[in-house]
C-alpha cells in the first residue's frame, strides 16, 4: 500500500499534504477523506491519472443566478457586487444554498469559471475552467499601491470589507491546495505592478508553511509583508465576523517586512559581539595537538581519520577520558564495540592497564570501583547499546536526544562508515553528504561537540597507510564533505610493521577555528600502561611553514 494525492480533494481546494488517498496493492485507490473510490485503470504507476469531473452547469447558466452571498460573514453587498458573485436558492425553504465564485482570465478579465460552494461549506465540483488565477484579478487593470493576498474567496471578501476605507488595497485571494504556488509562479508580472505584498494566510501550520513558500517566491519581486493573524481569533474572514475589524486594520499596519532566512543587514550586526575573543577549547592530553587546536570546542565538528590500526579508536577514548576528567558530559557511540566492551576501554585508559589486560584479567571490583564511579556510573557518561547497524536517521534520532535531552557537552562517534553501511543505498557519497550536512546542523543547534572518527581510502600509493603513509584530505573516504563539514581534521599515521611500531605521527589537516596545520605531535603507545602519550617536542623536526600553517 501506498499513499498519493487525491485529484478529486486537490479539485476542491484540499489535500495540501498530496497524500489523502491510499492505493492499495490490487490497484484501486480509495481516498479517506473525500470517500472517493478510484478504480485500477484510474491508477497508473503508483499515482491517479487526470481527474476532472466537471459540474454539468455551464457559465451561461450560472451567468443568469442573482447576486448572493454568506450575510453571516458580515460583509456588505457592495463587496459581494464588487466580486461579482452569485448564488442558487433552495426553493422549499427560499435560502440560498450554493455560492458560486468568479475566477477570470489573467490575460483577458473575461470569467472562465466559477468555484462552488454548497452552503455552508462543502465544495463542489466547479463550473468552466478556474486554473491557476488569483480571485479577484480584474482588480488588477489599474493596480493600486498595495497587495493583499488571503487563502480564501470568503477571507478576501471580508478583508476587502475591512480595508473599504483605504483606497491604496487591491484584495484578491490565492487558489487553494496544491495550485497556490503555481498560481504565484506563473503570476509574475501581475506581483510587479505592487508596490508591496502583504500575504494574509491562515494562521494555522499549513499555512504558516504556505506563507513561508509564497514569501521566498516574491521577496524578490516586490516588497512582502507578513500580516500574522491572531490563532486564538482566525482568519480575515473570522476577525470581521466577530467584530474585530479594527483589530486587523492594527495588525495589517503592524505587518513586518519579510526577510529570507539567513539574510542579514550588517546594521544589525552588535559590534561587541564581534569583538568577543573567542574561548579558548577544553584542553586535550596531548601537548603538541592541543598547541595547534588550543583544545575542542563545543557547537564543531573533530574529524579523526588513520589507516586499520593505527590507533584512531585509542585516541578518541583518550579525549573521552580527558573531557570526563574536566567535568564534562559525554556520550559514547561505538558502533564497532557492544557496550560492555566500549566501557571496559574507558575503564582501561582510566586505570592505565592495557584493554586486552582489562578484559583476560580483570582488577578486583575493590580496585575498579572509584574509576568505575568517575568514568561509567557518575551520570555524566552515556553509552549507546545496540545489536546491529544503525542507519542514518535513527542516528541522528539519538544523537539530538543525548545533545537536548540529556544536554551531553561532547559525544564521541566511532565510527561513521558502520552508520553509511546500515543504509540501503548504492551512493556512499549522496549519503555521506547529507549525514554530515546533518551532523552539521545538529550541533550548531544545540551546541553539542562531535569527535568522530572516519576511515580512509584504500592507499593507493607505493606507502600504504599500513606502513605509515602521509595522510591528505583527499584520502577520507567517501565524500567531500567529510571534509567541508569538519572544523577539524586530524590525521594518524603509524607504520605498523616498522622498528618504531609503537610511534604516531599527528597531524592537523584542517584548522578551520585558528589555521595551523601540519605535523602537531608524535605519540608514544606505552604498552604497560595501554595510554598514548606526546613525545617530548625536542625531538620532533620542524615542517617548512608550519609556523603559518594552512588557513582554512
Amino acid at each position: 500500500m501506498s499513499r498519493a494525492p487525491c485529484p478529486k480533494c486537490r479539485d476542491e481546494g484540499k489535500d495540501r499534504s498530496g497524500d489523502n488517498m491510499y492505493v492499495y496493492g490490487d490497484g484501486h485507490g480509495f481516498c479517506h477523506s473525500c470517500k472517493t473510490r478510484f478504480n485500477p485503470s484510474e491508477i497508473k504507476g503508483g499515482k491517479p491519472m487526470s481527474y476532472e469531473k466537471r459540474s454539468t452547469l455551464t457559465l451561461e447558466q450560472v451567468e443568469t443566478y442573482p447576486l448572493a452571498y454568506d450575510k453571516t460573514r458580515g460583509y456588505s453587498k457592495e463587496v459581494a457586487e464588487h466580486f461579482g458573485i452569485r448564488g442558487s436558492v433552495d426553493t422549499t425553504t427560499g435560502v440560498v444554498d450554493t455560492i458560486y465564485y468568479p475566477y477570470r482570465s489573467p490575460d483577458s478579465g473575461a470569467i472562465e469559471g466559477y468555484k462552488v460552494r454548497r452552503m455552508p461549506k462543502e465544495f463542489r465540483p466547479s463550473v468552466g475552467k478556474i486554473g491557476k488565477s488569483f480571485f479577484g484579478m480584474e482588480q488588477a487593470v489599474k493596480p493600486r499601491p498595495y497587495l493583499l493576498l488571503t487563502e480564501g474567496e470568503e477571507d478576501c471578501m471580508a478583508a476587502t470589507e475591512m480595508v473599504l476605507a483605504n483606497k491604496a488595497f487591491d484584495v484578491m485571494s490565492l487558489p487553494n491546495g496544491a495550485s497556490m504556488c503555481a498560481a504565484i509562479s506563473d503570476s509574475t508580472d501581475l506581483l510587479m505592478k505592487y508596490k508591496r505584498v502583504y500575504l494574509c494566510l491562515d494562521p494555522d501550520k499549513p499555512g504558516r508553511i504556505a506563507t513561508e513558500e509564497i514569501a521566498d517566491f516574491v521577496a524578490p519581486l516586490t516588497t512582502v509583508k507578513i500580516v500574522e493573524c491572531d490563532p486564538a481569533v482566525g482568519d480575515a474572514g473570522d476577525y470581521l465576523a466577530s467584530g474585530n475589524a479594527k483589530m486587523f486594520i492594527k495588525i495589517l499596519k503592524a505587518a513586518k517586512e519579510y526577510t529570507p532566512e539567513g539574510v542579514i543587514n550588517g546594521m544589525d550586526i552588535d559590534l561587541a559581539s564581534l569583538l568577543k575573543p573567542l574561548p579558548e577549547g577544553y584542553p586535550v592530553p596531548f601537548e603538541g595537538l592541543n598547541e595547534k587546536l588550543h583544545g575542542v570546542r563545543k557547537a564543531e565538528i573533530v574529524t579523526v581519520c588513520a589507516g586499520s590500526g593505527v590507533g584512531k579508536s585509542t585516541m578518541t577514548k583518550e579525549l573521552a577520558c580527558s573531557l570526563i576528567d574536566q567535568g564534562l558530559k559525554v556520550a559514547i557511540v561505538a558502533l564497532e564495540d557492544q557496550m560492555e566492551v566500549a566501557a571496559q576501554s574507558l575503564l582501561a585508559i582510566a586505570m592505565n592497564i592495557p584493554l586486552n589486560k582489562f578484559r583476560f584479567h580483570p582488577p578486583t571490583e575493590a580496585e575498579v570501583e572509584p574509576y568505575y564511579k568517575k568514568y561509567i556510573a557518575s551520570g555524566n557518561v552515556y553509552f549507546y547499546k545496540h545489536f546491529a547497524g544503525i542507519n542514518a536517521p535513527s542516528l541522528m534520532n539519538k544523537l539530538y536526544y543525548y545533545a537536548k535531552s540529556e544536554a551531553v557537552d561532547f559525544i564521541i562517534l566511532d565510527h561513521l562508515s558502520m552508520v553509511i553501511s546500515a543504509t540501503e543505498s548504492n551512493n556512499e557519497r549522496k549519503d555521506i553528504d547529507t549525514l554530515m550536512t546533518n551532523l552539521a546542523k545538529m550541533v550548531v543547534e544545540t551546541g553539542v561537540g562531535l569527535i568522530q572518527v572516519v576511515h580512509l581510502k584504500r592507499s593507493g600509493g607505493d606507502k600504504s597507510f599500513a606502513k605509515g603513509g602521509e595522510v591528505e584530505l583527499t584520502d577520507l573516504r567517501g565524500s567531500a564533505a567529510l571534509e567541508q563539514m569538519s572544523w577539524t581534521v586530524i590525521g594518524m599515521e603509524r607504520d605498523q610493521q616498522g622498528e618504531d611500531s609503537d610511534f604516531s605521527k599527528v597531524r592537523v589537516l584542517k584548522n578551520r577555528t585558528f589555521g595551523f596545520t601540519g605535523i602537531a605531535d608524535t605519540l608514544k603507545f606505552d604498552t604497560v600502561t595501554g595510554r598514548l602519550k606526546s613525545v617530548p617536542p625536542t625531538s620532533l623536526r620542524p615542517v617548512d611553514g608550519d609556523a603559518i600553517g594552512e588557513v582554512a
